[in-house]
């Protein structure tokens, strides 16, 4: 069976979470061909998946949000991008998506969550299954409220939803009643599988400090004030890829280094002792599955802000650490009243979305 796999090029964590789904569809099924199409690089969607797929291919079918910085979007750009992929030269990359479908037979299509990968998917006749949190109608249509240029894109994307075989439906959802067939699943993400001593061995990370990973994605704290320096003699600081490097003391890792290593992402995760990041799905789910605790900074205009926010209330050890703060580095406060409550308790949840959506996946694939 050939599956193609779509993920929207709007955030890193889409592109991780679908491919947590499909590796372990290739456990499940490894007799099917996997196709990605996504907006990614080579070598981060075979780390993200484990294994070679039969093709890869830089698709990108629509933006989503352009953003400013790791916590603004900026709407001006996204109309213009939306105006692009919507317009006559979107509607020939469709058009062309579809013809690819339909030479390379591919049976059935896994999409995160981009609206125009379900046109194509429509256009050759095949079933498309998403997988999401999230709509980009439901985000359009709320930005719509102020800006009334969102709200064309959102009926269309609603449209293109509406096409689709079954959505999985994932915690921190929103608005997702544009899918016709919905299935509730737990929550998808990367599970480290090492001793937390293990991987801070094998990064020499000392013991007696609280270990701090941020996650502010491609756009980063471009700008930022480091903290205060006497923090680094209580807390450990990590980055990593795709985040520059901000230089002593923080530990900066590129993906080569934690590769080299025997590492993935969520093993750094699962090393810290807190997260600090914007609020979005994938890094609150790792924090959860990796049980790290979590610093979360406000996020201008985003739907789903509030709901991944309640989420963080009620399943992490959490704090509020204004942007305004962040970007001035000022940390301290926050992340000494959070060293308080350590060691940290951690709620019960169903960590093994990625595993049960493949299963799903393929038990609908085979009943067709």
């Amino acid at each position: 069976m050939n599956i193609a796999v779509y993920v929207t090029g709007h955030g890193f964590g889409h592109l991780t979470r679908s491919m947590e789904v499909i590796r372990f569809l290739n456990k499940i099924a490894p007799e099917c061909d996997i196709h990605i199409r996504a907006p990614y690089t080579s070598n981060q969607i075979k780390d993200a998946l484990g294994f070679t797929p039969s093709s890869i291919e830089n698709v990108r079918l629509e933006i989503g949000l352009i953003q400013k910085d790791s916590l603004l979007s900026d709407f001006a750009a996204s109309i213009q991008h939306l105006e692009h992929y919507y317009g006559s030269q979107g509607d020939r990359a469709v058009e062309a998506e579809a013809r690819w479908i339909e030479k390379a037979r591919i049976d059935a299509a896994f999409i995160d969550i981009s609206p125009r990968a379900f046109d194509a998917c429509d256009l050759a006749g095949i079933p498309a299954f998403g997988c999401t949190n999230f709509s980009w109608d439901w985000i359009w249509r709320e930005l719509g409220r102020s800006d009334s240029r969102f709200l064309p894109f959102a009926d269309k994307a609603a449209k293109a939803y509406g096409t689709s075989a079954c959505l999985f439906r994932t915690v921190m959802d929103g608005d997702l009643t544009a899918f016709p067939v919905i299935e509730d699943v737990p929550l998808i993400a990367r599970i480290s599988t090492l001793e937390k001593s293990d991987i801070r061995w094998k990064l020499s990370i000392p013991s007696d400090k609280l270990v701090v990973i941020l996650s502010y994605g491609g756009e980063g704290l471009a700008g930022a004030e480091l903290p205060e320096r006497s923090l680094y003699e209580d807390f450990y600081f990590i980055t990593t890829e795709p985040m520059h490097n901000p230089g002593i003391p923080f530990h900066h890792m590129t993906d080569a280094e934690i590769r080299a290593r025997g590492l993935r992402y969520c093993d750094l995760v699962h090393a810290a002792d807190i997260v600090m990041s914007k609020p979005g799905y994938s890094t609150v789910a790792e924090s959860v599955a990796n049980q790290s605790a979590f610093i979360y900074s406000e996020r201008s205009s985003f739907a789903e802000y509030p709901i991944i926010v309640d989420y963080i209330e009620n399943n992490l050890p959490n704090r509020f650490l204004p942007s305004e703060q962040l970007l001035s580095g000022k940390w301290g406060e926050v992340l000494y009243s959070l060293q308080k409550s350590f060691p940290f308790d951690f709620s019960d949840v169903d960590i093994h979305g990625a595993e049960h959506v493949a299963g799903r996946f393929w038990e609908r694939l085979k009943s067709r």
